[in-house]
């Protein structure tokens, strides 16, 4: 814990010191950004092996089989065919530290760039990156973390309605995690329009979710793999799932109050409409919280929806006045939340180097 709460610590310092330098804001959070995920990626490369409960296991599998041969260390285990190439790629040049950091590398940059090009606040991204349960991810679940940060170039290909390479990108994080099937749902809901009037529906249809969403969630297990259903139990009433439940259904509500549709572009409206997808699925995890590691796909973006919405905020003082305490207190209630209350469940808290 001490080694993250340095990491934060000079992440706040770099932020205030070139905020005290007149730098430009844009500047300031594309420096601190940068800063916090070059650690933070440092830190997933030098771990020991014992930090994230699934690293071991990847490492014996690793070890196993580089002395097998090509068609064998592909067919060997469970995992997903892209995961087994990349796993033998890496075989080639290297050990198991090689491997570690480049699976650290495929995932951070693709976070880092995102935060970096489409934020707009970067003390609410890394506080809340802090909370969104991708923090400890990223140390444990290997596979799973790269399906992830190719959410990233699925979200820009669905941006800008590349059909082709979108479900191109969504096939290839498909073969290194079953979950992200669930991708294919970012294009639509990116260009849907869903406006503030669509709230007489929106709401109503969360009530049914409550009432209905262990059918749903059946459902949603078959479509991302029915492993999820046992596989990931011991997470199951120990990782704070429904203080997040909570959380998103806030900020969910903040974005619709604070947002003038007028000044958001497009852009404004598919994040939030990917905000409120994430509020939604992540309203099954009082019934089985591994349902949150189908939703990392689109918690990923939520810091940059709050980030966006808060420099579209409507003209009207105490809006302006909720929004300018909001930009102070979140970061400082996630950072507070992250050191205070947090679960371990994937055993990530107590950080060792492995030298």
């Amino acid at each position: 814990m001490i080694v993250y709460g340095i990491l934060i610590g000079l992440t706040v310092f770099v932020y205030l010191f070139f905020t005290a330098l007149h730098y430009e804001k844009n500047k300031v959070d594309k420096i601190t950004i940068t800063f916090f995920f070059i650690g933070y990626l440092l830190l997933l490369c030098l771990r020991d092996y014992s930090v994230g409960v699934d690293t071991r296991g990847y490492i014996r599998t690793f070890e196993y089989t580089k002395y097998l041969g090509w068609k064998a260390a592909l067919l060997y285990g469970s995992d997903e065919i892209g995961f087994k190439v990349l796993r033998t790629i890496i075989q080639w040049f290297g050990g198991s530290r090689l491997f570690v950091s480049i699976c650290a590398v495929l995932v951070v940059l693709p976070v880092m760039y995102l935060y970096k090009r489409e934020a707009e606040g970067s003390m609410i991204c890394v506080s809340f990156f802090l909370i969104s349960l991708l923090f400890e991810m990223f140390f444990s679940g290997m596979r799973q973390s790269i399906a992830i940060a190719l959410a990233v170039p699925a979200y820009y290909f669905a941006k800008e309605k590349k059909v082709i390479k979108y479900l191109l990108i969504v096939a290839l994080a498909y073969s290194f995690h079953k979950s992200a099937i669930m991708l294919l749902l970012l294009y639509p809901i990116y260009h849907a329009h869903i406006t503030k009037k669509w709230l007489w529906g929106i709401i109503p249809l969360m009530g049914f979710v409550m009432m209905r969403r262990d059918l749903l969630m059946n459902l949603i297990f078959q479509l991302a793999g029915d492993e999820y259903a046992y596989k990931y139990s011991y997470l199951t009433g120990s990782s704070g799932q429904i203080g997040l439940m909570i959380l998103f259904l806030l900020l969910t509500i903040y974005s619709y109050v604070i947002l003038d549709e007028n000044k958001a572009g497009k852009e404004e409206i598919g994040l939030r409409n990917i905000l409120l997808l994430a509020t939604f699925i992540h309203l099954f995890t009082p019934l089985n919280p591994t349902i949150s590691r189908i939703n990392y796909y689109f918690i990923l973006f939520i810091p940059v929806a709050i980030s966006r919405i808060n420099n579209r905020c409507r003209d009207d003082v105490y809006l302006y006045q909720l929004r300018t305490v909001a930009t102070v207190v979140m970061p400082a209630f996630f950072v507070m939340y992250f050191f205070l209350l947090k679960d371990d469940s994937l055993n990530v808290m107590n950080y060792r180097f492995f030298f």
